[in-house]
C-alpha cells in the first residue's frame, strides 16, 4: 500500500489523482505551443512547393574543376621515373678471436664457440660485456663474450 501524505490526502479528496503533492503540482511547468508550430489535426503546415523552388540546386555545391586543370599535372609516370634516393651505406664491423670460448651449455644455440683467430661479424655490442655476431664460418649467430675479441679492419 502506497505512503499518502496529508498534502497528497487533500488533493485527492478534491478530485485530484497521481501522487505528486498539491504544492508540488502548483510549481510543475506546463508546455508551451512552438512557434510555427500548431497542434491539432495540422501538426506543422507544409510549406508551399515555390519555396522549395527557390533554393539553389545541389550540384551548385558539388562544382568541380574543369578537366583541363587535371590535364596540367604532371602524370603519375612521372613521378616513378624519379630516381630514388641511393639507400644509406651499410657499414659491417668485424672482430676476431683472440682467445678460445666454450659455450656453458652446449645444447643452447644462443651462444657461439670461439677459437683462437674465428671472425666474426658483429650485430650488436650489448652493455652487459656479450656482443651478438655472425660466425663467418660456420654461419651461427649468437652470443659471445666481447673480452674475447678485437676488432679487424
Amino acid at each position: 500500500m502506497p505512503v499518502t501524505t496529508p498534502a497528497m490526502v487533500g488533493h485527492q479528496e478534491a478530485g485530484g489523482s497521481g501522487v505528486l503533492p498539491v504544492p508540488m503540482q502548483a510549481n510543475v511547468p506546463q508546455p508551451t505551443p512552438l512557434a510555427g508550430y500548431q497542434y491539432g489535426a495540422a501538426y506543422m503546415q507544409p510549406q508551399p512547393m515555390a519555396a522549395y523552388m527557390q533554393q539553389p540546386p545541389a550540384t551548385a555545391y558539388m562544382q568541380q574543376p574543369p578537366a583541363a586543370a587535371y590535364m596540367q599535372q604532371p602524370p603519375v609516370a612521372a613521378y616513378m621515373q624519379q630516381a630514388a634516393p641511393a639507400p644509406a651505406p651499410v657499414t659491417y664491423y668485424y672482430v676476431q678471436a683472440l682467445y678460445d670460448f666454450t659455450p656453458s651449455d652446449p645444447s643452447n644455440d644462443s651462444e657461439v664457440a670461439l677459437r683462437r683467430g674465428d671472425v666474426l661479424q658483429l650485430i650488436e655490442q650489448g652493455q652487459d660485456g656479450w656482443w651478438e655476431g655472425v660466425h663467418m664460418t660456420t654461419g651461427q649467430r649468437g652470443l659471445f663474450p666481447g673480452s674475447h675479441v678485437q676488432f679487424v679492419s
